[in-house]
Order: structure tokens, then sequence, then C-alpha cells
């Protein structure tokens, strides 16, 4: 048993003649971590890669209980300003999609197929290329408004803030802004490719943000009652 973040996680360590690194993975029956080591590595070795990868280990354990829950006893996850109930199949080819013909009477379900020990990493990888696709496309609607051109655009696991830009044109975007209502992305998306023109918040700076986007008053209201709340989402 090991305590990260104030709770016990079962843990189970073997070392391995064939190993030649330390290897963790996250058990998606009991929940539990397993770490296998080489023969020549001791119990401090194993502590202190399990220090260094708590965040991963923490972060893995909430999105299998977020999938298993879909599969239970209908957990939900937004997606694009929307409750979607989300479905772990535990069965057949590795697939994520969207299934909203509920007929009305119940939310959209995120279906995950596959085996259960790699669904958790499959909704996420899926989670951040539906991000990718629609911050694509709206970053590019405005630098077109604006006449400019984004070096690059990165999608992360940023919490500090939703956006940012860098000197050299570099547009980074938190990967759960695709959880929140297509118009408080497409804010963000503006923000930042206003800030190819101006690497500031001046008075010039928000007029190309309204100029490209319109009012921003609901988006970032939303952002300061709800934003936070994303968080707990894929820790």
């Amino acid at each position: 048993m090991v305590r990260i973040e104030g709770e016990n996680i079962p843990l189970k360590v073997n070392w391995h003649a064939r190993a030649r690194r330390f290897i963790l993975r996250l058990d998606a029956v009991s929940g539990g971590a397993r770490l296998t080591l080489p023969t020549h590595a001791n119990l401090d070795d194993a502590i202190s890669f399990l220090k260094r990868h708590e965040r991963w280990l923490v972060k893995e354990r909430a999105l299998l209980q977020m999938a298993q829950a879909g599969g239970n006893d209908g957990g939900t996850i937004p997606l694009r300003g929307e409750m979607h109930e989300i479905v772990a199949l535990n069965t057949g080819q590795r697939r994520v999609w969207v299934d909203g013909d509920t007929g009305g009477e119940a939310s959209p379900q995120l279906l995950i197929s596959g085996p259960a020990e790699t669904a958790t990493s499959r909704m996420v990888r899926w989670l951040k290329a539906q991000a990718r696709s629609d911050l694509e496309a709206a970053v590019a609607h405005h630098a077109a408004r604006l006449d400019v051109t984004p070096v690059s655009l990165a999608v992360r696991d940023q919490r500090s803030r939703w956006g940012s830009c860098s000197s050299t044109g570099t547009l980074s975007f938190s990967w759960r802004l695709v959880m929140a209502p297509p118009p408080v992305l497409d804010y963000v998306a503006a923000h930042e490719t206003a800030h190819l023109r101006e690497l500031n918040h001046s008075p010039r700076f928000w007029e190309l943000v309204e100029t490209t986007y319109g009012d921003t008053a609901r988006p970032r209201s939303w952002l300061r009652a709800n934003g936070q709340g994303l968080h707990r989402y894929g820790r």
C-alpha cells in the first residue's frame, strides 16, 4: 500500500530478471499500482521512482474511476458544453466515439471500446485530438481576420492559464477547453491569436479581440464561474 495525496493506493512490486528499467502500470481491475523493477533495484529506488510519478498515477486513477463510473452508474463528462455519459464497453476494437441518438430523453454518450486497461488513456487522447481540431479551426478563422500567422499550435495539460502566446509566435492551449461551450473555446482562441499582433493587454489588444470575436463578457464570465471545475476531469 502506498499513500498519495491522502489516499491509500494498493501497490504490488515485482522484481523481474528480464526487466531493464522501472515500469509503472495501473491495474484496471483493482485500481492499484503495479511496479516492476530490475533485480538490482531496491525498495528505496522503488519509493523514489513512485514519488517522481505521483502525478501520473493520480491522473490515471481519476480517469479510470471516471470510465468505470460510466459503465456502472452513468458517470458524466462535459464535451463542448454538454454533459455526456461515459460508457466503458471493455470489449471490441480500440475506439472512442459519441452516440448522440438517445431519443432526447438522456444525455449523449461517450463510448470507449477496447481493453479496460487502456480505456482511460484512449479517452484522454481522443479528447485532446478533439480539442486540437476545434482550436486549429478557431485559430485559423481569427488569424485570417487579423492577418496574422501563428508559428505553431500546441495543446497541453496546462493549469495556470487557458491559453498563451510566446514571443516566437507559438500558441498553446489547455485541452480542457474542449469541455467548455464552443463560444468559450472560440474566445480563448481569439484572445491568443490577437496576441500575435499585440503581446500585451493594452486597449489596442482588447480592440483586436473584439474586432475578431465580438463581446467577450459572456465567455470571460463563464470561465471565471466554471473554468476551475473542468480541472477535476483528467487529473
